[in-house]
């Protein structure tokens, strides 16, 4: 029946009640102890660019992999853990991620990848799984012909 919703640093709370009341306002109250069904979610894939200022670019290519409630979520993890995450630059100091497959396979082999993650989520209803590459804008066709 009820729902909350925390802010910190609030500098004007009229302003804040008015954009809660905005774009929350509109979820129906749902009574105690009734089940809502809803469809399951299905995974359609897609595309999506964003113009800005960055001089950065990312590539992710996404597929559907399992619901966490797969015997398959397990080789779905190991698989996220082999493949790891890389950055050109490390804040977690000497040797995190040096034996990462996307550091051996990406950073160390192309000088313009910056990042590589794996990408692993999984839902209720179905997941994804891919990877994540970024590099400066104006290497933005070699970072799209890598093969992986």
């Amino acid at each position: 029946e009820k729902m909350y919703v925390c802010a910190a640093v609030i500098v004007i709370y009229e302003y804040f009640v008015e954009l809660v009341s905005q774009f929350f306002g509109r979820i129906p109250n749902i009574p105690q102890g009734k089940i809502v069904k809803r469809q399951p979610s299905q995974y359609i894939g897609g595309e999506t660019r964003k113009q800005n200022e960055n001089p950065d670019i990312n590539l992710a290519i996404i597929f559907e992999s399992v619901p966490w409630r797969s015997k398959d979520v397990y080789s779905f993890n190991v698989l996220n853990t082999l493949l790891g995450s890389s950055a050109s630059f490390s804040t977690g100091g000497p040797g995190k991620g040096m034996h990462a497959r996307t550091t051996k396979n990406l950073l160390n082999r192309y000088y313009y990848v910056e990042s590589a993650n794996a990408l692993n989520f999984h839902f209720s209803d179905t997941g994804i799984f891919g990877l994540q590459i970024g590099g400066t804008a104006d290497q933005g066709n070699r970072l799209s012909l890598i093969h992986i």
